[in-house]
């Protein structure tokens, strides 16, 4: 067992009597074809007798990931952004994802600050309420959903109802 006492994938491999590299496989969906129902089974059973959780962190290093989502919004303080929050929050984690939440900047000709060193590297999408498009020019390669935008702003070919 690793040192913070969480089981890793090395003890699930040694509990099964199988390689590390079977476990990921079993674990990871990608077994068919290549290991025997039985020893799929046996490395899912030892898994969970032993507690095991794949280790998130490592996973996004590993993927290019952090399954994040940045809501952005312009204040903290009004009630409307509360159930916005928790919406998104539920939707997001029925996909595997977080949500963080950010304010902008109220000058609409500044681009939207984010708690993240750099931006593109460090989330995976953005929700903005209340804001325009270009406050997102710091985000270039960031998917982004824009929420109740009124219209000052403009549509881009892959905005949905952009072209309204």
């Amino acid at each position: 067992m690793s040192l913070a006492g969480r089981p890793t994938s090395k003890d699930v491999a040694q509990e099964a009597g199988v390689s590390q590299s079977t476990v990921s496989l079993v674990l990871g969906g990608k077994w068919e074809g290549r290991v025997s129902p039985a020893t799929a089974s046996g490395v899912r059973d030892a898994a969970e007798r032993l507690g095991y959780r794949p280790n998130q962190a490592a996973r996004n290093l590993r993927l290019g990931t952090t399954r994040t989502v940045l809501l952005l919004v312009p204040t903290l303080t009004a009630p409307f952004f509360g159930p916005v929050y928790t919406g998104a929050a539920r939707a997001a984690a029925r996909h595997g994802f977080g949500v963080v939440v950010s304010t902008w900047p109220d000058d609409a000709d500044g681009p939207a600050g984010s708690p993240f060193g750099s931006p593109d590297e460090a989330i995976d999408g953005i929700l903005a309420s209340s804001m325009p498009l270009s406050a997102l020019s710091g985000f270039r390669q960031t998917p982004a959903v824009m929420l109740d935008s009124g219209p000052h702003t403009t549509g881009r070919a892959d905005d949905a109802g952009g072209d309204g």
